[in-house]
């Protein structure tokens, strides 16, 4: 009974199964110090994104692609940003027409980042960027419906109203690494 298995765990204590279970444990705890460290070094980009490494808080060189990829641990950090199609509504606002007429209008625009450095040196997030590019549409189309009477903009000038808008918009976005594919009025109400 009791007494051989005392000592059969003295037997063990003698002859080194204890410094078995140290050398075990301290190749777990390499493995887990491996895998840790590991992690740090290894990203992924997906196909749809591009990351850019940060060091200090400032981007490295050259922006990295999609798959598998490799920085220095707990040194960099990495930064992915999306560049699909991506999109933003400005929701109903008032507006005054070039006769003094007051509207209420919805739109929209399509937009891009086709630069993720200077993207992420000028505005650094997505919602950021939304919202910087929304005063730039809104502004733009303000101007541009400003100059125009209000029949103009309801039926025989929209088209040129929304090629003004989208082309001045287009060159303010462009300093910050974005490109707007396209802004449109969904809706205008008296």
């Amino acid at each position: 009974g009791p007494s051989r298995f005392f000592r059969a765990r003295r037997l063990h204590h003698r002859t080194g199964g204890g410094a078995m279970n140290r050398s075990f444990a301290g190749i777990l705890v390499g493995v887990a110090l491996f895998l840790v460290v590991g992690s740090q070094c290894v990203f992924y980009v997906m196909e749809y994104e591009r990351a850019l490494v940060l060091q200090l808080g400032e981007p490295t060189l050259p922006v990295r692609e999609p798959g598998l990829n490799f920085k220095l641990p707990f040194i960099q950090t990495v930064v992915t940003v999306d560049t699909r199609m991506q999109f933003f509504a400005i929701s109903k606002t008032s507006s005054l027409s070039g006769d003094f007429k007051s509207f209420e209008l919805d739109n929209y625009a399509c937009w891009k980042i086709t630069d993720p450095l200077l993207f992420v040196r000028t505005l650094r997030t997505e919602a950021v960027a939304a919202e910087r590019l929304r005063n730039i549409v809104y502004s733009q189309l303000l101007k541009a419906i400003g100059k125009m009477e209000l029949k103009e903009v309801v039926n025989t000038k929209r088209k040129a109203i929304m090629d003004d808008v989208l082309r001045e918009s287009r060159q303010q976005a462009m300093l910050y690494g974005v490109h707007i594919v396209d802004v449109r009025i969904k809706r205008t109400d008296l």
